[in-house]
């Protein structure tokens, strides 16, 4: 099970899990993957599991997030241990709020936890829709990617430079895109 301060809503999980149908305030309207949910049945964990879980952030209520502040996520594991005793393992994680085109955004970006999240998404919604919408998505979150953090100028065609952080996950969208 996942909970969340108000600022943050579940979107979904991604990988090998089925849905619990929990339904909690932490639950967002957006869904990726396995969704409307706050709680997933997981057969089997072990070091090598691996399971995407996408969030939104909103802003309760018209407010505006406080830059500084901080969401929470807390991940509630209950499992069975080879021994045979039930166990109950919290994790609780904090991540600051920034404004967007914050500098902190791009330093602290790791891309390629971003372009796994990303081929994952692009893979669940392959096997659901049909192959040119996957296509067209991809196109459009790597526009989206591009305005956001590019140092484009209308001289010409190509784009001037790349906030440093982010010059793999852009080549790896494309090529990702490039591939289907």
């Amino acid at each position: 099970m996942i909970q969340t301060t108000k600022e943050l809503r579940i979107s979904g999980l991604i990988g090998h899990a089925t849905s619990a149908n929990k339904k909690s305030p932490s639950v967002g309207e957006t869904e990726i993957g396995i969704g409307q949910t706050s709680a997933w049945r997981i057969c089997a964990l072990t070091p090598r599991t691996a399971e995407a879980v996408y969030f939104e952030v909103v802003s309760p209520t018209g407010t505006p997030i406080v830059q500084g502040s901080r969401g929470l996520i807390q991940f509630v594991t209950h499992y069975q241990h080879s021994s045979g005793a039930m166990r109950l393992r919290v994790t609780t994680i904090a991540r600051n709020f920034a404004e967007a085109g914050a500098l902190s955004i791009p330093a602290s970006f790791d891309q390629e936890a971003a372009a796994v999240l990303m081929a994952r998404i692009a893979v669940f919604k392959a096997e659901i829709d049909d192959s040119p919408d996957v296509l067209r998505w991809l196109d459009r979150m790597l526009i989206r990617l591009m305005q956001k953090f590019a140092d484009y100028r209308k001289v010409g065609c190509a784009i001037s430079s790349w906030t440093g952080s982010l010059t793999n996950l852009a080549g790896g969208s494309h090529e990702l895109q490039a591939s289907g």
